[in-house]
């Protein structure tokens, strides 16, 4: 997807490109992990997603940052509504303990004992 597709806003355009860029990465995994790529590969970069944002939590409890921990528990939490249903059709117990650590770490953060939120965040970073 070239720069100048996105700086004219030609959507038609940046959105055929990305659905061809997807298209290429899932034909280089196939390539490589000799699975078909699509849906796994999906879940695979939802979790990496996840992952970060649970990083970012951990971090801002480090930082004894009370604004930014709850910006970012509330990111992991947008992203986690937003897949939970794939995560759950892949695997009904991965998303329970997802849920687990997500609610700990929630509770934690109401709490703003940041000591608690680092340990949930792990815990939670331990279940992605």
């Amino acid at each position: 997807m070239s720069r100048s597709t996105i700086k004219a806003h030609n959507l038609k355009h940046a959105s055929t490109a990305a659905a061809e860029m997807l298209k290429a990465v899932n034909d280089a995994v196939s390539r490589i992990t000799k699975k078909k790529g699509g849906p796994t590969i999906g879940l695979l970069l939802i979790l990496q997603d996840m992952t970060a944002a649970a990083r970012d939590v951990q971090q801002e409890a480090i930082n004894h940052d009370k604004t930014n921990v709850g910006r970012a528990f509330t990111a992991f939490g947008k992203l986690f509504a937003a897949s939970k249903g794939k995560i759950q059709k892949k695997s009904p117990k991965a998303e329970k303990m997802i849920q687990t650590a997500s609610n700990a770490v929630g509770s934690a953060v109401r709490s703003l004992n940041f000591a608690t939120i680092e340990k949930a965040a792990a815990s939670l970073l331990s279940t992605l």
